[in-house]
């Protein structure tokens, strides 16, 4: 998820004005561009990706959120991702 988030947030720096101390602070914790959800939603409005590619990113987000936090969750099995599907 990190590569696609770095990949995401490069594209969007790419379309942006330059002025680097904005957005370091943009990057920076409470800022627009913190978290995969608003980059992806930004990279879409911004006509980087499609809705698809949004919608995508946002599951595979919560897929991963599923495992990274709850221990008890060890196999990556069909009654794991019934919730998702």
């Amino acid at each position: 998820m990190a590569h696609l988030d770095d990949s995401i947030q490069r594209a969007i720096i790419k379309r942006l004005i330059d002025d680097p101390k904005l957005i370091k602070s943009q990057l920076s914790p409470g800022g627009a561009l913190v978290d995969l959800k608003n980059k992806s939603e930004i990279a879409y409005l911004l006509g980087l990706s499609s809705r698809y590619v949004v919608d995508t990113l946002l599951l595979l987000g919560q897929i991963r959120n599923k495992f990274a936090h709850n221990a008890r969750v060890r196999y990556f099995d069909n009654s794991v991702l019934d919730h998702f599907l």
